[in-house]
Order: structure tokens, then C-alpha cells, then sequence
């Protein structure tokens, strides 16, 4: 079965979108330690093969998971999951991104916010000025 701790909770459940009204196996999900408040993180359930992988880091609070495929993808799990990250141990936020098939971390995007975005500040959105971005060929 799953290695979903008995004291951690799972929210935010989110599918591939090109699964969504369709049988699917993989779901991205937001964990949470009830006992160690401060450990949170994210969780990756396979339901067809019952098999689940974590990814937590210390004092690094993820929100809602997003999953975007890989255009032309062709396997349920090819993509990334998207989340911000809350860091209390410096009270920022940065935009975390992880390979979806195994959720090791492929980049991180800080980019300085009016004020952080909390774990619990689900749906948040704030206004900040975009940084350019130079496309490379």
C-alpha cells in the first residue's frame, strides 16, 4: 500500500489534465505531518500500482500542486509539478519545480514577492512586476 504516514493528512489533489473525467493512476498531492506541524511536503501516489513517492525538505512548505504535461507526452506522468514553496526559515516563497516521474527537484524560481506567500495561503495571488525573460535559441 501507500507509504502515507498515520499522522500525515493529503490535500489538493491533482491530475494530469489530460486524465481529468478519465481512469487515471497518478495524483499529485500536498502532505502534511499533523504531529511535526512544521513538516509538510508533497506526495506522489501511483493508485494502479499502489507504490507512493515523498519529497520534503526542512522548513520548506509547499502549496497546492499543479501537474503540467510535457507537450507530446505520451505517458500519464511525463511532465512537471509545479508548487510554491514557502521557506520559514527565511520567509520567502519561491516557485519549485520537480520532474513528476521521480519529484526530484529541476529548478527553482525566486522571484522577490510583496510579501510571502504562507502554506495555508491557498489560492493566494499577488501582483509583482515579471522579470524578463530572454528566450535562448
Amino acid at each position: 500500500m501507500w507509504n502515507v504516514p498515520a499522522d500525515t493528512t493529503i490535500e489538493f489533489p491533482f491530475v494530469n489534465p489530460n486524465y481529468r473525467g478519465k481512469p487515471y493512476c497518478i495524483v499529485f498531492l500536498q502532505a502534511t505531518n499533523l504531529v511535526k506541524r512544521s513538516a509538510m511536503g508533497l506526495l506522489r501516489l501511483d493508485l494502479c500500482r499502489d507504490t507512493s513517492i515523498g519529497w520534503e525538505d526542512k522548513n520548506k512548505h509547499p502549496v497546492e500542486p499543479i501537474f503540467v504535461p510535457r507537450p507530446g507526452g505520451t505517458e500519464e506522468d511525463d511532465g512537471v509539478v509545479l508548487s510554491n514553496v514557502f521557506d520559514s526559515a527565511d520567509n520567502t516563497t519561491a516557485l519549485y519545480i520537480w520532474d513528476a516521474r521521480n519529484l526530484e527537484v529541476v529548478t527553482v524560481v525566486e522571484t522577490p514577492l510583496p510579501s510571502p506567500l504562507l502554506s495555508t495561503d491557498s489560492g493566494s495571488r499577488v501582483s509583482i512586476r515579471m522579470p524578463k525573460i530572454r528566450q535562448i535559441k
